[in-house]
């Protein structure tokens, strides 16, 4: 089937949307930082995605791809790392105001033991 890389791509970051705007409510996926972070990731996998398949270290099947090379990675493989960025960056702010709300956490950080001592 034809577009299956970006049918999977689009198909994470609708997920990625769904859980920062409906079930989660997050609302971080369009906030500077993120935008900042995938815009980062977009370029440095447009440059090792390009190296790695031009050696050919790996190779994309292209009767599963849109057949738009960047000059040798399909933009499909944009659209999915900013589906990746999307959904951690969710996930993550989820995780951390669940861990903020819980006694003598700091945001970020996992205590290892919360138990007091006897000395």
């Amino acid at each position: 089937m034809m577009a299956t890389f970006l049918l999977l791509a689009l198909a994470l970051i609708a997920l990625a949307m769904l859980l920062d705007y409906v079930v989660l409510r997050t609302r971080v996926i369009f906030t500077r930082h993120v935008l900042r972070t995938a815009g980062i990731l977009v370029v440095t996998t447009l440059v090792f995605d390009n190296v790695l398949s031009a050696l050919p270290v790996y190779v994309f099947n292209r009767a599963q791809t849109l057949g738009i090379y960047l000059p040798w990675a399909p933009i499909e493989d944009l659209f999915y790392i900013v589906g990746v960025t999307f959904l951690v960056a969710v996930l993550d702010k989820y995780g951390s105001t669940r861990r903020a709300g819980r006694p003598g956490s700091v945001e970020g950080v996992r205590p290892i033991d919360t138990k007091p001592t006897l000395r």
